[in-house]
């Protein structure tokens, strides 16, 4: 059975080494980020580096940490309070949500614990069960979420420190973007070069 890459041999379709050295470049360490595009894909000769998501995160944080520092004694109690309730709120709905889908999950595992299963159907039963404790562990234990509110002061600090920390990370992150992106472009134009003399 062919893969991906060698799907054109296999149908014999006319394929060139440098067709299938290029298709076989997807998938490796730099252009990783790239295998999902179909087999017919142009390797490009550099690409740019995509830091969308941490240029948003970061605006983001900067945006928040110059609004928090903005508040007056009263905003700060009132933002503490405020996310205090958005986060009791979250939790509500987060443990009521975990509590029906373990009522779901046991439904079931009793249907299935009650099944009339024969031994001509190998290990489904078993496998059956398997999924669904391994779902009950995974999805419903650990017990309720819980919030504690802090004191303003304290929730302020946090919040301060927690933004920083947002902005610092967002930061190295869109600064390692660059720094692969380069090696990654360093790699295409030797590839490039390497397939213009070989192919």
């Amino acid at each position: 059975m062919p893969t991906g890459i060698t799907a054109s041999i296999y149908k014999d379709e006319p394929t060139t080494m440098r067709q299938f050295i290029l298709r076989c470049a997807r998938s490796m360490g730099p252009l990783g980020r790239f295998k999902e595009e179909a087999m017919d894909w142009e390797i490009p000769r550099q690409i740019e580096a995509d830091s969308s998501y941490y240029n948003e995160r970061l605006a983001e944080a900067e945006r928040d940490l110059s609004q928090l520092e903005a508040l007056s004694e009263r905003g700060v109690e009132a933002a503490s309070k405020m996310h205090y309730k958005k986060e009791r709120d979250e939790a509500e709905s987060y443990n009521t949500k975990r509590d029906t889908l373990r009522v779901r999950y046991e439904n079931l595992l009793e249907q299935v614990l009650a099944w009339g299963y024969v031994e001509e159907l190998g290990g489904l039963k078993r496998f059956a069960l398997e999924q669904l404790t391994d779902s009950i562990r995974n999805d419903c234990d650990g017990g309720d979420m819980t919030v504690k509110e802090l004191p303003p002061q304290e929730w302020y600090e946090n919040k301060l420190a927690d933004l920083r920390q947002d902005i610092e990370y967002s930061m190295e992150e869109i600064e390692k973007e660059k720094r692969r992106v380069v090696g990654i472009n360093r790699w295409l134009k030797v590839l490039h070069e390497n397939l213009k003399v070989t192919g």
